[in-house]
């Protein structure tokens, strides 16, 4: 077992980005990008679950962004993530 002290959290990619955004009043849209474009990598065992593991994604996201997501789109940002 590892002693408490030494968990840190990320301090640099998604998993820091999330952590961040949860922690926002106002979350960056810059950030919510980033998380989407390193999700559009990632290679899922079964294509079917893409849709499952990106609502995953939004339901964590859902208190920073006031207004929760329309087809995988923040509301707060509903204008801005259409273009």
């Amino acid at each position: 077992m590892f002693p408490i002290d030494d968990f840190r959290l990320p301090t640099h990619g998604t998993l820091a980005i999330l952590q961040k955004m949860k922690q926002s009043v106002v979350p960056s849209f810059k950030d919510f990008i980033k998380v989407v474009q390193e999700y559009n990598v990632k290679q899922l065992t079964y294509p079917e679950d893409a849709l499952y593991a990106f609502a995953g994604i939004a339901s964590s996201l859902c208190p920073p962004f006031k207004g929760g997501f329309v087809s995988g789109l923040p509301v707060l940002y509903f204008d801005l993530a259409l273009l």
